[in-house]
Order: C-alpha cells, then structure tokens, then sequence
C-alpha cells in the first residue's frame, strides 16, 4: 500500500524462499528506487535451515560470495524462486492510470495488457 491504495502486487513460487523473496524484492523498491522489473531481477540470497546452507545466486558477485564463505557459511550458489509482479500507479481524479507489470528473468511469463 502506498498513500492508502495498493502499489505493489507480487505473486512468488518457490515454496520455502517465498518470505525471503517477496519482502526483497519490495524493499528494493521501497529502499533503492528499482522499479518492478529491476526489483524481480536483482540478486537473491536465502537460509536454508534444512540442509543448513545459504543460497546465494551466481549474480550476486563472486566477492560478495566468497566474503560469506569467509565468514563461515556453506554457500550454495542456485537460482531462487520466480516472482511476478505489478505496480499501480493512480491519478488525481483517485482512479488507476497505470499498471505496470514484470516477469521474473529467472523463469517463463509475461506481463502483458491492453494497449
């Protein structure tokens, strides 16, 4: 929600990485100013408490990589999740102007709508 209305729609797969993902992802936007797309793109890292790993995608750079195995984590470099996504943007008369909506890089889909 942004001013009271909804902003940010994300819908994730990617079972136990789904509360590591979409929270991320919309800090990112919220954070850093990325737009959707940029926000759906970035890189990934995930805990993953069964096999005691962290999950770290081959994006997220080589150095920042091996600091964490520096530090003493078992890092396991995959990709993690797919997330698809919208924003809203509303006019001054309160009604929606624009959707603008992305698909995550890592997977199949589309964000398509009228034209």
């Amino acid at each position: 929600m942004k001013d009271g209305r909804p902003w940010i729609a994300i819908g994730a797969a990617g079972g136990h990485t789904i509360p590591r993902t979409v929270p991320l992802a919309i800090a990112r936007m919220i954070d850093h100013g990325e737009d959707i797309a940029q926000a759906l793109a970035s890189p990934r890292i995930a805990f993953v408490a069964e096999s005691n790993t962290l999950s770290a995608e081959r994006r997220l750079s080589e150095p920042i990589r091996a600091g964490l195995a520096s530090r003493g984590h078992n890092v396991k470099v995959t990709d993690i999740g797919r997330l698809h996504g919208l924003t809203v943007e509303w006019g001054p008369d309160g009604k929606p102007r624009r959707f603008t909506g992305a698909p995550d890089p890592r997977g199949s889909g589309l964000a398509k709508g009228p034209r």
